[in-house]
């Protein structure tokens, strides 16, 4: 992996639902979770546009999608939120505590699926606080 300033977030994102959405038919599984995860903002789609993703993630989440958005030093609300993703699911965690940002997502994965409850999902603001979030979130 290596970075180099420019982030078709869009573009991969859309390719990744359709591609999950393809394997999820074939396998006949039911429940999806996508994770996007990211260190910068939209800079380079070319195939999709934000109104695209929006409407399938809207889509997807109506049919029982989860999808969690995490930004590694950005404030990825703005984006997150205008990309169809709840707002609970979001958080900015800092570049140094990646280690807790994946157990966080960890743990509330595994209690989703011990649980069904698709809350388990969410971040706390003690855990976006444990994962280098200065961004508190009142809901």
């Amino acid at each position: 992996y290596k970075p180099h300033g420019n982030t078709p977030l869009i573009d991969a994102a859309v390719k990744m639902i359709k591609a999950l959405d393809e394997q999820r038919k074939k396998s006949g599984s039911g429940n999806v979770t996508l994770m996007l995860q990211t260190d910068g903002g939209e800079n380079a789609s070319v195939e999709y546009k934000r109104d695209d993703l929006k409407k399938l993630v809207e889509q997807k989440t109506e049919e029982g999608w989860q999808f969690i958005f995490v930004g590694a030093d950005i404030d990825g609300y703005s984006d997150a939120v205008s990309y169809g993703f709840n707002i609970s699911n979001v958080a900015s965690y800092s570049k140094s505590a990646t280690d807790a940002m994946f157990r966080t997502v960890g743990a509330n994965m595994s209690n989703y699926m011990a649980t069904g409850n698709l809350t388990c999902s969410t971040f706390t603001n003690e855990q976006k606080a444990a994962m280098g979030e200065n961004l508190v979130v009142k809901r």
